[in-house]
C-alpha cells in the first residue's frame, strides 16, 4: 500500500506473489473501502468479487481466510 500499487478501494482486487513468504504462492487481497462506510453488505461484496476474480484468472484451489475484525454486531 505505501507504494500506492493497491489503495483499498472497494472491491479493488490485487494478486501478490509470496516469494516463499508465506506457505501460499500467492494472496489476492480485496479492498474494502474506507472503514467508516464498511457495513455487512460490502462484504459480501468484496467476498462476491474476490470469488469472480479467482473464477476469471483460472484458479483451481484456493482457501479463504477470515478474521474476526469486530465491526459486525453480534448475533444472538
Amino acid at each position: 500500500m505505501k507504494q500506492g500499487d493497491f489503495k483499498g478501494e472497494l472491491y479493488e482486487c490485487q494478486l501478490l506473489y509470496t516469494q516463499g513468504a508465506l506457505p501460499a504462492r500467492r494472496v489476492l487481497i480485496t479492498g474494502l473501502g474506507k472503514k467508516g462506510d464498511f457495513d455487512l453488505e460490502k462484504w459480501r461484496g468484496a467476498s462476491a468479487k474476490a470469488g469472480k476474480y479467482i473464477r476469471d484468472s483460472g484458479i483451481k484451489q484456493f482457501a479463504f481466510s477470515i478474521r474476526k475484525i469486530g465491526i459486525f454486531p453480534k448475533v444472538s
